[in-house]
C-alpha cells in the first residue's frame, strides 16, 4: 500500500513542479493569404492577379496571368514581389536580373508594377512603371 500512496505522491509533485521553471512559449505567427483579381475591359486582355502573402510585418507577393474566365486560376507567375515599407507599397520588379538589388532596379527606372497595400481595402490600384510608359491595373478581393 505505502508503494501505491508513494507513486501517487510522486505524480502529485511532478504534476506540479511541470509549471515550475522559465516558461518558454513558441508565438507562432500565420501567415494570411489574399487574392485580388483585374478583370481587362477587352475581351482579347488577359485577367491578372496577386497572390498576397502576410506574416506579420513580411509581406510578399506575386504578380500572376490568370486563365480566362470567372475563378481565379493561375496561368503563369510574372514576377514576385515585397512590400517596401518607405514606398507603402508591394513592388513587382519585371524583368529584372537575378544579380541585380531591388532598390537598383528602381533607381535605373527598370520597369516594375508599384501596388500600395492596405489588406482591408476592397480595391487595390497598382501602376505599371518603367520604359516611358504607365498603366494602371484595378484589382478586386476575391472570397474563396
Amino acid at each position: 500500500m505505502w508503494r501505491a500512496g508513494g507513486l501517487i505522491a510522486c505524480a502529485i509533485v511532478v504534476a506540479v513542479c511541470s509549471g515550475c521553471g522559465p516558461k518558454v512559449s513558441a508565438r507562432v505567427e500565420q501567415t494570411t493569404v489574399t487574392k485580388w483579381k483585374y478583370q481587362p475591359k477587352s475581351a482579347a486582355g488577359i485577367p491578372k492577379g496577386l497572390i498576397v502573402e502576410q506574416n506579420g510585418e513580411q509581406i510578399t507577393a506575386r504578380f500572376c496571368d490568370l486563365k480566362a474566365g470567372d475563378g481565379f486560376e493561375v496561368e503563369t507567375t510574372l514576377a514576385h514581389g515585397r512590400y517596401i515599407a518607405q514606398r507603402n507599397a508591394i513592388v513587382f520588379p519585371l524583368g529584372m536580373p537575378d544579380s541585380t538589388p531591388l532598390e537598383q532596379w528602381l533607381q535605373f527606372g527598370g520597369p516594375h508594377l508599384a501596388v500600395p497595400f492596405d489588406a482591408k481595402s476592397p480595391r487595390l490600384v497598382g501602376t505599371l512603371a518603367g520604359s516611358g510608359a504607365s498603366q494602371s491595373y484595378e484589382f478586386v478581393a476575391q472570397r474563396d
